[in-house]
């Protein structure tokens, strides 16, 4: 039983709770958001289909995969470029407002892929640039909110 309270000993700090429980509800949010992206490529894709020629064989690729796959992409090069920056932020600046600041602008990627979704307005080069948005501001984010803990506890 004392083990269990001395792994559990952060949440004794009242910041630190609001903290980990804003993650959980973030991450949550988040995850859902990335299931439904995902969902919405492979529906605007389904059923086409493209043909690569390599080194004289014609390979057919379903256009889900290749958008799917695009995807991850577009989601990995923001990090790859912000990282660095989100730490030389997250050391120059407040923490906590680089932390609110880039969870608005997450907020406000999520807000334009509703609402395009539900005007029936959205393709896939749309989703694919606010998908990199939002990978920018996580990268940019993570930082933050990874060194800000050893200030609440």
């Amino acid at each position: 039983m004392a083990r269990n309270l001395t792994r559990m000993a952060a949440l004794r700090y009242r910041d630190f709770r609001f903290l980990w429980f804003g993650e959980m509800v973030s991450t949550t949010g988040s995850q859902m958001q990335l299931f439904a992206i995902n969902w919405h490529i492979f529906q605007l894709l389904r059923g086409q289909s493209f043909t690569i020629s390599v080194f004289g064989s014609d390979i057919v690729m379903g256009s889900e995969a290749f958008g799917l796959g695009m995807l991850g992409l577009v989601r990995v090069i923001p990090i790859v470029l912000f990282a660095l920056l989100g730490g030389v932020l997250a050391d120059a600046l407040d923490r906590r407002r680089v932390m609110i600041w880039t969870r608005v602008i997450s907020a406000l990627i999520a807000a334009v892929l509703t609402y395009l979704t539900l005007a029936d307005q959205i393709d896939v080069n749309t989703i694919y640039l606010l998908t990199a948005l939002g990978a920018a501001a996580t990268a940019l984010d993570s930082p933050a909110r990874q060194s800000i803990v050893a200030n609440l506890v």
